[in-house]
């Protein structure tokens, strides 16, 4: 009983979220959706540039903050080969 009292501060928080996603796209639907659409996908102006480099910054920092702790847990020092080929790359 106690586990499902825990969970009833989620499924509040879950059901207002609910709540207030619907209500902004609804108004931002009716407002005509044009500031949001540009903003989000940069009025598809971007290019390919654009898109290589938000996959190398993805990557760098994925393999930084994840995979390079990961490694040195596992491997030890060695790690540090690992490093210097994704900081080259």
């Amino acid at each position: 009983m106690s586990n499902l009292v825990a969970l009833v501060p989620l499924v509040l928080f879950l059901i207002l979220a609910l709540a207030v996603s619907l209500v902004v796209r609804r108004r931002t639907h009716a407002a005509g959706g044009g500031f949001v659409k540009e903003y989000f996908i940069g009025n598809r102006a971007l290019g390919g540039f654009v898109l290589a480099m938000t996959t190398i910054a993805t990557y760098g920092s994925v393999s930084s903050f994840v995979g390079g702790p990961g490694q040195a847990w596992l491997v030890g020092w060695g790690w540090v080969y690992m490093a210097v080929v994704q900081v080259t790359a």
